[in-house]
């Protein structure tokens, strides 16, 4: 019996590689094949719902017009604050680059938009594990903070001071302390 399940596993395995790889290919056919558009078209929801699809709208044809960054902002029943930021790849250590990129894209890309409203609350539900807590200095609000400004062509540089961020708090929990729980 245990080798009939997993002959079965195995053969299910192989088959859905097999229909992603295929699915990959015709994916990737140039736009001028005769039958990439329908296979296209019916295959976009399969890559959507399995993360496999490719974002390119940060490049040509139609480049994304604006730098857009996410942050948390904690705030304490000390009255203190702290900002954690999604902006600092180069700070963050090879190893953990990789679910720094996902979590940041993810953030930019999806849940800072008005129309992901439903996902803010689960969302906070994990990253309120990101920021630092303590019993004798409680969370009392959780703020999530879009920030963003347009994005300048390669020729012209930067300055520190150009061009200051445009600021939104989109999402906000507040916790209850203990004090008033009593």
């Amino acid at each position: 019996m245990k080798t009939i399940f997993t002959f079965i596993l195995s053969l299910l395995r192989s088959t859905i590689a097999t229909l992603i790889t295929i699915s990959l290919l015709i994916i990737s056919l140039p736009s001028t094949t005769p039958f990439r558009t329908p296979l296209h078209q019916f295959l976009t929801p399969l890559f959507t719902h399995t993360a496999l699809d490719q974002q390119w709208n940060m490049f040509a044809p139609n480049p994304m017009q604006d730098d857009v960054l996410v942050a948390l902002i904690a705030h304490y029943q000390d009255g203190s604050t702290k900002r954690i930021e999604f902006d600092e790849l180069a700070k963050t250590p090879e190893r953990g680059r990789y679910f720094q990129e996902r979590w940041r894209k993810f953030l930019t890309d999806v849940l800072r938009l008005d129309a992901s409203e439903y996902l803010w609350p689960q969302a906070t539900d994990y990253l309120e594990t990101l920021v630092p807590q303590t019993v004798h200095n409680p969370m009392i609000r959780l703020e999530l903070e879009r920030r963003w400004r347009t994005a300048r062509r390669p020729p012209e540089p930067r300055l520190v001071a150009d061009d200051p961020w445009e600021r939104h708090i989109f999402y906000v929990r507040d916790y209850q302390s203990e004090e008033e729980d009593e």
